[in-house]
């Protein structure tokens, strides 16, 4: 609500009797109108029907004080400084604070719970999910293992599949005379091809003679 304005504004016409600076008050009065629409709305969008009630009495509580502020003005008008402090001095804007300072710490409070528990909502989804995420490291492991041992495994069986083939070449075919390593599968393949061909040609020279 906009009452420092209406405040300020009719305390500046007072002392002054300057009609430019009735600006605040007419614009707190405006500003007002649509900050009490505003509010009321959000708590009916909210359903806070007990929080409904007590904003209807602050909502009469403001309507009073303007009322107030207004024949206020208008003691100014006339010049009857007398009567203008007399009001003055009943500060309703004190009366209208304590009808308004329950209403607002009691929603403070509830938005601080709110914002409490969607915090530890949040933790606990943080909390959840780095749980989550060891499970699955922990359920990872063996199945990389698995995997690393597979490959070796398969690895290990190719190299022996190619030692047995460098052996039987050298065996049934062609015998270098050099020491037997497996480096490189695809020169003992290669060969092995070479031996095979050599072996053909061979063949085929003693049929043909």
């Amino acid at each position: 609500v906009s009452l420092r304005q209406i405040d300020l504004g009719l305390r500046g016409y007072a002392l002054t009797k300057n009609e430019q600076l009735l600006s605040p008050l007419r614009n707190g009065i405006i500003a007002n109108e649509s900050n009490l629409r505003k509010l009321d709305s959000l708590l009916r969008i909210q359903k806070l029907d007990t929080s409904l009630v007590k904003f209807e009495k602050i909502k009469k509580g403001v309507s009073d004080y303007i009322a107030f502020s207004l024949q206020m003005k208008k003691e100014a008008e006339i010049d009857s400084m007398k009567q203008f402090v007399a009001m003055l001095k009943q500060d309703k804007g004190y009366d209208l604070w304590v009808l308004f300072a329950p209403f607002s710490a009691s929603h403070i409070a509830y938005e601080d719970a709110v914002i409490k528990k969607a915090t530890e909502d949040y933790e606990g989804a943080l909390n959840r999910n780095i749980g989550i995420q060891i499970i699955l490291v922990l359920l990872g492991f063996p199945s990389l293992g698995f995997v690393i041992y597979a490959t070796r495994k398969e690895m290990k069986d190719r190299r022996h599949l190619l030692i047995e083939l460098e052996e039987n070449n050298r065996k049934f075919l062609f015998d270098p005379g050099t020491e037997l390593t497996v480096k490189n599968p695809k020169e003992v393949i290669e060969n092995s091809i070479g031996n095979f061909k050599k072996a053909s040609e061979f063949v085929k020279g003693i049929t043909s003679k």
